[in-house]
């Protein structure tokens, strides 16, 4: 079946109905979860961050105080969570999906399935990278603002400043199975707590080997959209926000770039890689006011 649907809801809420459900896409198996299905406020695609998976955003969609009819798309990237590995064809291995560029189409091909034509995006991290190209590759539907956190944008030569060099960036591109202590390294770097690390350890060691391997060469070889060309020409609304404690990106880096007037940039004293899960109330303040700003007053 292309869609197997159950509702539920929350874990340890119990109070915001939500479904989920498989979409059988072009390169494999996608699942994905949809929180306020009737929501008339919007409806906001969330796509999650390198060798975790949707979860990461279940506080933030609860605790982030966004308005209580804003719908929530969120998926687990192929080769993450529950969706399945890429699957191969004559056309496509897995150095075309696995980069920004084929997941983007992934996730434009899913929406469509979904019947949503209207959305924002919210991506964490390589979630963000992902977003960017989906704003590059949209033809059909309309993508009212990206609002990217833990992501620097990068123009395909420029790792070595836009990130920080640290030992959880070893293993970024790690081609194998994660051992457990290697994913312990990956994901403290998010800046969660040990509850929330000993919870994702599994997560990260499930991850497809070949995702990240892939995505890594394809940015090291310059495959994809000039992401800093883009931004600085775009009339959509964009939000880049962070914290000064990532210990993966180079935010001086990212404020040093001139980006078109629909971009704007916010850098938080004292927030880590996963603001928005680490501290949902303020990371949903800042995008509410965003999203109520050059959305809502605007539409």
């Amino acid at each position: 079946d292309e869609y197997i649907r159950e509702w539920r809801t929350m874990e340890d809420t119990k109070t915001t109905l939500w479904s989920s459900g498989y979409i059988q896409t072009s390169v494999g198996r996608l699942y994905y979860r949809d929180y306020h299905p009737d929501g008339s406020y919007g409806c906001m695609v969330c796509i999650h961050g390198n060798s975790i998976d949707g979860s990461i955003f279940n506080k933030f969609i609860h605790d982030g105080g966004m308005n209580p009819l804003m719908r929530y798309i969120v998926f687990d990237t192929i080769g993450h969570g529950q969706s399945s590995d890429a699957v191969m064809s004559s056309s496509k291995q897995e150095s075309d999906i696995y980069t920004f560029t084929g997941m983007a189409k992934v996730f434009l091909e899913a929406c469509e399935k979904l019947h949503i034509d209207t959305y924002s995006i919210l991506g964490l991290s390589k979630g963000g990278h992902e977003a960017i190209a989906m704003l590059h590759l949209n033809k059909y539907a309309r993508i009212e603002c990206v609002i990217i956190t833990g992501t620097p944008p990068i123009c395909g030569n420029d790792m070595d400043e836009a990130f920080i060099n640290s030992p959880a960036m070893a293993y970024c591109g790690h081609g194998e199975q994660l051992t457990a202590e290697q994913a312990a390294v990956f994901i403290r770097a998010y800046g969660l707590n040990e509850i929330d690390i000993q919870k994702f350890i599994p997560v990260a060691m499930r991850t497809h080997g070949q995702a990240r391997k892939c995505m890594v060469e394809a940015i090291r070889e310059g495959k994809g959209v000039n992401e800093i060309e883009l931004l600085q020409r775009t009339s959509t609304p964009v939000l880049i926000v962070g914290g000064t404690d990532d210990a993966f990106i180079n935010y001086e880096y990212v404020k040093s770039q001139q980006f078109s007037s629909t971009v704007e940039v916010r850098v938080v004293d004292g927030e880590g890689h996963s603001f928005l899960h680490c501290n949902p109330v303020l990371f949903g303040s800042i995008v509410s006011e965003f999203y109520q700003r050059r959305v809502v007053c605007t539409g």
